[in-house]
């Protein structure tokens, strides 16, 4: 199905909204699917997001602002995806959310691996220390 121009321009109008408030949507909103959500819904619903937009952008009247616009919107969905689909960070993400925190991560954020790098940085100080 082809978009028409008018179509193409409620859209962008939309998207112009929306992208500079990605921070205020956790994934589920995002998504539209319930935080109770089961892997295979989750992956369904991500696919049919991406396979919509992606079609938007390979649409030749796709200006340079709805293109980007669309970027933004499909690394989202993307680290939804990566995050809602991995049960251990699932489980985190859930945790956060709990504690009352509303919105996502952030991009590329990958909690673990925060904690990580701050306990080796931590010990790497210690053992510094102990050599001076």
């Amino acid at each position: 199905m082809t978009l028409t121009r008018q179509q193409l321009y409620k859209i962008e109008d939309q998207l112009e909204q929306l992208v500079p408030n990605l921070d205020a949507y956790n994934y589920y909103q995002l998504l539209g699917v319930d935080p109770q959500a089961r892997d295979d819904m989750i992956a369904y619903t991500c696919n049919l997001r991406v396979a919509e937009y992606e079609r938007i952008r390979a649409d030749k009247r796709c200006t340079a602002s709805l293109f980007q616009n669309l970027g933004a919107l499909l690394e989202r969905l993307e680290e939804a995806r990566r995050i809602l689909l991995d049960a251990a960070l699932r489980a985190e993400y859930h945790q956060w959310l709990n504690a009352g925190h509303t919105r996502h991560w952030g991009a590329n954020a990958k909690p673990r691996e925060k904690e990580q790098r701050d306990e080796f940085i931590e010990e790497a100080a210690r053992d510094l220390e102990r050599k001076l």
